[in-house]
């Protein structure tokens, strides 16, 4: 079972920190370039996709990774958490749950507000206070994007 837990943490981390950070780091500044009607329709398409992948990596990565913690300290009781091994992967685990509610907290909510207002121009031509507006919104998420 231990083997199973580490593959699939792989795996899903993998999966994780691969598609959050082509997201980031490779679409993103490729989209800044769209007009704003475009890139609301992109950017909802492809939310569609990468943020139920991106969550359910993230728990299964965090869930599998805890597994692996309680097995590793059952088979060394009092003396793993204390190693820098142990250590190392009580930060890691702090800091991904750091992640992921920085993704719900503040990511969620501002993507929300971007969808809402992307809809309410469909069909017609954003104004230049729902351009600023989804320009605001936008850079916000892609900066929470690159801090996680």
């Amino acid at each position: 079972m231990t083997i199973a837990v580490a593959l699939l943490h792989l795996i899903f981390a993998t999966t994780w920190l691969g598609t959050d950070f082509y997201f980031n780091f490779v679409v993103t500044p490729k989209l800044r370039s769209l007009e704003p009607s475009i890139l609301g329709d992109v950017t909802t398409s492809l939310r569609r996709v990468t943020t139920p992948l991106l969550t359910v990596s993230a728990i299964l990565t965090i869930v599998t990774g805890l597994v692996m913690m309680v097995q590793l300290h059952a088979k060394h009781p009092g003396s793993f958490s204390s190693t820098r091994w142990g250590t190392s992967l009580l930060i890691g685990a702090v800091f991904s749950l750091l992640v992921l509610a920085l993704a719900c907290a503040v990511d969620r909510p501002t993507s929300k507000k971007l969808g809402r207002l992307v809809e309410s121009f469909k069909g017609r031509a954003a104004t230049a206070e729902e351009t600023v507006e989804m320009s605001r919104l936008s850079e916000r998420s892609i900066l929470i994007g690159r801090v996680a």
